[in-house]
């Protein structure tokens, strides 16, 4: 039968590694984690149809806390190249990843009624008046 002295220290540290194995974050720096938050995201918005949409991570950058994701968003049955292509910035919140509203998201501003908000032309083009409205 082994002394019990030596059974101890073994026993210590098995629980000590126990405890700390415990208190470490858990791994979300993978696709799937980064997709299951853009769908929570886009579900949350509520104006998307994503029974009817392909919804593959690109490419993904982490960093720490933060995290930047290319999303593709397809109509199921099509090509990829029939969709559109998103950028999300993620934080970590506990274990699961949280996208970041974008600045100025939903702040786009609109002219006043009756008016014609000026369009941008490229450089070198002559200036152009608006008619006057009848």
């Amino acid at each position: 039968m082994p002394h019990p002295e030596r059974l101890l220290p073994i026993l210590l540290a098995a629980l000590l590694l126990g405890l700390t194995a415990g208190c470490q974050k858990a791994s979300i720096d993978n696709n799937e984690a980064v997709r299951a938050a853009v769908l929570r995201h886009v579900e949350a918005r509520g104006d998307l149809g994503l029974a009817d949409l392909d919804i593959q991570v690109v490419s993904v950058k982490f960093e720490g806390d933060s995290s930047e994701a290319e999303v593709r968003f397809s109509p199921k049955g099509q090509p990829p190249e029939s969709g559109m292509t998103m950028r999300y910035q993620l934080v970590r919140e506990g274990d699961a990843w949280k996208v970041q509203p974008r600045p100025n998201a939903g702040h786009a501003m609109t002219p006043p009624a009756g008016t014609v908000a000026p369009a941008e032309m490229p450089p070198g083009h002559p200036p152009v008046t608006p008619k006057p409205r009848q």
